[in-house]
Formats: C-alpha cells, sequence, structure tokens
C-alpha cells in the first residue's frame, strides 16, 4: 500500500526503514532486507519512509524526474 499522509498510516507497532530511497542500490537493497527481517522477528509489519521528491532536490539543489509514485509498483 502507498500512503501520501502520514495519518494515513494505520495505527500501532511497526518496524519503520527511513530514507531517501531514490532508487534501490544494492546499499538500500540490504537496508530494506535488514528491515524486514526484524519485522518479521517481531511479528510487526514493515512501513518503509521515503520522500518524494528525492532529499537531494533540496540539499544539492538538483532537479530530478524521478518520482517515488512513478516508479513504485505493488
Amino acid at each position: 500500500m502507498l500512503f501520501s499522509e502520514v495519518a494515513d498510516v494505520p495505527k500501532g507497532p511497526k518496524v519503520v526503514a527511513v530514507g531517501s530511497f531514490d532508487g534501490v542500490h544494492l546499499g538500500h537493497q540490504y537496508l530494506l532486507r535488514q528491515a524486514l527481517a526484524e519485522a518479521k522477528t517481531l511479528k510487526e509489519p514493515l512501513l518503509v519512509y521515503t520522500f518524494d521528491p528525492p532529499t537531494k532536490v533540496f540539499t544539492r539543489g538538483k532537479g530530478s524526474s524521478w518520482t517515488f509514485r512513478r516508479r513504485w509498483r505493488p
């Protein structure tokens, strides 16, 4: 599921991975696998919190045509 607003995320415990996932390279894949393993161990859902547009648009002044919503496939 994709949530655009934090208020829309179901309440309750969860494991959260926060990052500027502007492409799922090997480092991102490792982090998400670790978060998923922790979620399974705790028997809690995994929530991946990212930013759209990616934070580098603001921190480095780089424009980007990339959007999470355009790349996300359920």
